[in-house]
């Protein structure tokens, strides 16, 4: 039985991400769509490919789900897919590529039970790095 506190929740985050958040342009080969979204970083552990134990740090976007439609469909992150953002006060363009944070993890999460929001990892493959 779905919770109603948890639902309220969900609902509220989609609201604040459509109220502070940044016009973004999410793109896969030719198509494109532009919707809101709250920029964030992430921090992983994971071992590198010699066992040694690494801290990766990612940039995220959290994106409604609702929002992500390529061509008329509902789309799910995949590696490759890129991100545009133009930064408002210097008007750098800022272009990330989805990528796992580690091999051993997916494109994107659910942020919500209700998959109203998804957390979308990328790198930083052009502009400046805060």
């Amino acid at each position: 039985m779905p919770n109603p506190v948890l639902q309220k929740a969900a609902v509220a985050m989609a609201a604040q991400i459509t109220k502070n958040g940044i016009s973004i342009t999410y793109e896969r080969d030719a198509d494109s769509v532009t919707l809101i979204a709250m920029q964030g970083e992430s921090s992983h552990q994971t071992f590198n490919p010699h066992g040694i134990f690494v801290n990766i740090h990612s940039h995220d976007f959290l994106c409604p789900t609702e929002a992500l439609v390529l061509s008329g469909s509902p789309v799910t992150p995949q590696r490759g897919d890129r991100i545009t953002v133009l930064d408002a006060v210097d008007g750098t363009t800022r272009i990330y590529e989805v990528y796992p944070p580690a091999d051993s993890m997916d494109t994107h999460t659910p942020e919500d039970d209700y998959h109203r929001i998804v957390r979308v990892y990328t790198r930083m493959i052009n502009g400046r790095s805060d």
